[in-house]
């Protein structure tokens, strides 16, 4: 499993420590000839429309984050979306594994408007949640140069092993969840329970942006007592009120009509899950971009 990764705190600027982004507002809409990628390392990966895969250097490859894309994420309309930050979960063969560091939205996993007929199985293949992840997101956070640097990941999403339930059929997407196997294979964990194959970890704790807490992302607020018993478990000392907020994931839970997800304490695993037409939970999108 994966080393931690560090978690920031948000500000009211939202992004000003994270990846050493420039904050100002974007003044110029980005063209359909040219795009940035920024990193921790203060350098800056540029690419053109003609450019197959994100030219990095091996400072690149060694840092924590990139930044790429940009979404609306502090609120405010008016000054244009804000630069996206990723944390670097994986790197393989000429690309890389990316999950947004923040919470950027709030979506219930199916329709849950009132005329909406609820699925008998609620599955990531036929989700309103995957659908407006590869259209809507996709389309609103990337420019069309920044798309053909976005692979197209088969994805299984892989059967409960601890409820034997199904997780739907094999599909291909641009954005997705990260399913419950990829989080117990990339993150370690504080505490593990072996037989319920779920444990808490810090690294999976996960602040929602303004935007997305606009777009009813549950918040909470971590009290002092409770800090302090998670400070036993390993968790760092400064939990007292931080704020954060439940995320999907896109893993099958303990029946067809739940799915798992990571609570604001940084419970995850295949015992941890809800009904998926929660309408509070976040999302952390997930993206395999080309790199060299």
């Amino acid at each position: 499993m994966r080393k931690p990764i560090t978690i920031l705190v948000i500000t009211a600027t939202m992004l000003m420590a994270a990846c050493n982004i420039n904050t100002e507002p974007q003044t110029e809409p980005v063209t359909e000839t040219s795009a940035e990628v920024s990193v921790t390392s203060e350098t800056t990966t540029e690419f053109s429309s003609e450019t197959t895969s994100v030219e990095t250097s091996e400072s690149v490859l060694d840092s924590d984050c990139v930044v790429f894309g940009h979404y609306e994420q502090d609120g405010n309309l008016d000054n244009g979306p804000e630069p996206i930050v990723w944390d670097i979960l994986d790197k393989e063969d000429g690309k890389m594994l990316l999950l947004s560091r923040y919470i950027l939205d709030c979506h219930s996993f199916i329709d849950v408007s009132p005329y909406a007929r609820t699925p008998e199985k609620i599955k990531w293949h036929s989700s309103l949640l995957r659908s407006w992840m590869n259209k809507e997101f996709l389309n609103n956070a990337f420019d069309k140069d920044e798309q053909q640097l976005i692979l197209t990941t088969e994805l299984k999403t892989e059967k409960n092993p601890i409820y034997n339930v199904d997780g739907g059929k094999t599909t291909k997407d641009k954005v997705f969840c990260l399913s419950a196997e990829e989080v117990i294979k990339y993150y370690d964990f504080n505490l593990w329970d072996e037989e319920r194959q779920s444990g808490y970890s810090q690294a999976l704790l996960a602040e929602a942006t303004p935007y997305a807490v606009s777009n009813h992302a549950y918040v909470y607020v971590i009290p002092e007592e409770e800090a302090r018993g998670f400070i036993e478990m390993g968790y760092t000392e400064d939990l007292t009120g931080k704020e954060y907020s439940y995320w999907w994931l896109r893993s099958p839970g303990m029946n067809n009509r739940s799915v798992c997800y990571v609570s604001v304490h940084g419970f995850a695993g295949w015992d941890y899950n809800y009904f998926g037409g929660m309408v509070e939970v976040g999302v952390r999108p997930a993206i395999w971009i080309k790199s060299e």
